[in-house]
């Protein structure tokens, strides 16, 4: 069985890292031949993390000529490929998955890794109204809202929607808890800097309710994807000492398991976010979670259980008295919590769960 993963490019992000790992597995199973196909050149995931796949590329760079040869490069591999399975593992990767269809008339795999509620182009909106209902044979989601928002808004049947979460290398070297690290407690921020993750608003609640600058320190760290963004953080902690106190940003030179083993808390606070990363690291370095529920994948938090959720900024004032009061006890009971959930989304299981798709597609 011949199956062609697609993907945009591998650049830095939480999709690219799930794409990553999943194929390592997904190479393992004997019965299976797998050939990546990468449309942009980009492959800075894999040299930041030492990880090696075999990739072709169809793009060496931008510009309309680049993608008309993308175009013609993709065809001659389908032809010399023969794909049974054409998986397309994020949006802008699902038109070129199409044309597998036409050529060679391969089963087509839409990969969705979005928030349920962003706002999709009219291109996109075309695509599920006229393509995807023709053409389309499976869809995979990692998060349950986006499955729903699929079906209700596009009517896409249930029976071709699937729910398979995100994974986690259960192999690498992780921490143990270890009771106040530090003399505030530390609350890592890690994701990009853009407007989606709210940064500049959460630090604008902050400055407003200085009181927990005394007990807490808030790092935020992650690369800069919208510089105005950026500055209007950065003009804000430069005009309040208050926050240039308690707040530090780090946007370069990142070692995520020192940042995470450095933290007492990790904090989510995005509006847009599918299924993060975030959730998985946090409870295998043994941290308590604090998330928004305005995320996708608040679902598999119990609250104060493997880790704790807020609706608004007022609950969050209470939630971050409680949980600097906690005792060391609970705080052992909660990271193991985490450590527990965590069994259930090794990347060995996820890939199962793509393989099991794959044969069923074709029985």
């Amino acid at each position: 069985m011949k199956i062609l993963l697609l993907i945009p490019d591998l650049g830095i992000g939480g999709a690219q890292k799930q794409f990553v790992e999943t194929a390592i597995h997904l190479n393992k199973t004997i019965d299976l031949e797998f050939q990546i196909v990468c449309i942009n050149p980009n492959n800075e995931y894999l040299v930041n993390n030492n990880r090696k796949i075999d990739v072709i590329y169809l793009r060496e760079k931008s510009g309309i000529l680049s993608l008309i040869g993308a175009f013609f490069k993709y065809l001659i591999i389908l032809f010399k490929f023969k794909p049974i399975i054409i998986h397309s593992w994020l949006g802008r990767a699902h038109r070129f998955s199409l044309f597998g269809r036409f050529f060679h008339e391969s089963k087509i795999i839409f990969g969705f890794r979005n928030t349920a509620n962003r706002n999709y182009s009219f291109l996109e909106n075309i695509d599920f109204y006229f393509f995807s209902k023709l053409f389309v044979d499976l869809y995979f989601c990692n998060s349950k809202i986006q499955m729903n928002y699929l079906n209700s808004l596009y009517k896409i049947e249930n029976n071709i929607l699937h729910y398979i979460p995100n994974g986690f290398n259960l192999e690498i070297e992780r921490s143990h808890f270890q009771p106040r690290l530090n003399s505030k407690y530390k609350i890592l921020m890690p994701s990009r800097i853009c407007q989606t993750k709210n940064q500049f608003e959460f630090l604008h609640f902050l400055s407003e309710n200085s009181f927990f600058l005394d007990t807490f320190e808030f790092h935020f760290t992650g690369p800069v994807y919208d510089k105005r963004y950026y500055r209007l953080i950065m003009d804000l902690i430069d005009s309040n000492t208050n926050l240039q106190r308690s707040v530090f940003i780090k946007t370069e030179n990142i070692q995520i398991s020192t940042e995470f083993r450095s933290a007492d808390f990790i904090f989510l606070n995005s509006s847009s976010e599918g299924f993060s990363n975030v959730i998985l690291e946090s409870w295998a370095f043994e941290k308590i979670l604090i998330i928004s529920s305005k995320c996708d994948s608040n679902n598999i938090i119990i609250n104060g259980f493997n880790g704790f959720l807020f609706n608004s900024y007022l609950e969050l004032i209470n939630l971050l008295r409680e949980v600097s009061s906690l005792d060391d006890s609970d705080w052992i009971k909660i990271t193991n919590n985490g450590k527990k959930s965590l069994l259930d989304y090794s990347f060995e299981k996820i890939a199962n769960e793509y393989i099991n798709h794959y044969r069923n597609l074709l029985t």
